[in-house]
């Protein structure tokens, strides 16, 4: 059973265990570095923190425009 990331929790190590990103070795491929940069617009509009959560639309724009930036931090898995 994988880690569920749930709303308001921290969430970091997940992620970062997830994804990888904790790896010395570590190095965007697909998505690239920049595409994931330009993605979390959608998901950083109300701050960077986890006060202001993104609202359910901007999850939704993040998930329906970037799926490949989505795919990354699931790691081809899926809810």
């Amino acid at each position: 059973m994988s880690a569920q990331l749930v709303p308001g929790a921290a969430c970091e190590s997940t992620l970062l265990q997830r994804t990888g990103c904790e790896d010395d070795a570590f190095s965007f491929s697909d998505p690239s570095r920049e595409r994931v940069l330009k993605c979390r617009e959608a998901l950083l509009g109300r701050g960077p923190t986890t006060a202001n959560p993104p609202t359910c639309s901007d999850a939704r724009r993040f998930l329906s425009e970037c799926p490949d930036a989505a795919g990354f931090f699931w790691e081809g898995q899926r809810p």
